[in-house]
């Protein structure tokens, strides 16, 4: 399994934190750590920036005393992007673990 894949959320917009390459698919999975108290989303997306409909989680509150919010079992193609969102700069980390093998 490749070493994780580290994003500091440094802003409060949608950070694209992983590409499935091409020739690529792959298994995911996501953990958003809190460094602070804030609301964090996580968006799949076919490769453009996220809409609506590609929200799977949406301002949920995190805190040091709560732990992260972690999402598994994520099977995506190649072109596919993860990113992640935090409502406070600086405040969340995102990790992504992942097993990769040719489309």
């Amino acid at each position: 399994m490749p070493s994780p894949k580290n994003t500091k959320l440094t802003t409060t917009e949608w950070t694209a934190v992983l590409t499935v390459p091409d020739g690529k698919r792959g298994a995911y999975t996501v953990n958003i750590g809190p460094l602070g108290s804030c609301k964090v989303s996580l968006a799949i997306t076919s490769g453009g920036a996220p809409g609506d409909a590609d929200i799977v989680e949406n301002a949920v509150p995190v805190a040091l005393e709560s732990g992260p919010l972690a999402r598994g079992g994520i099977v995506l193609d190649a072109g596919a992007k993860i990113y992640v969102k935090c409502d406070t700069a600086n405040m969340a980390a995102a990790q992504v673990w992942f097993v990769e093998e040719a489309a």
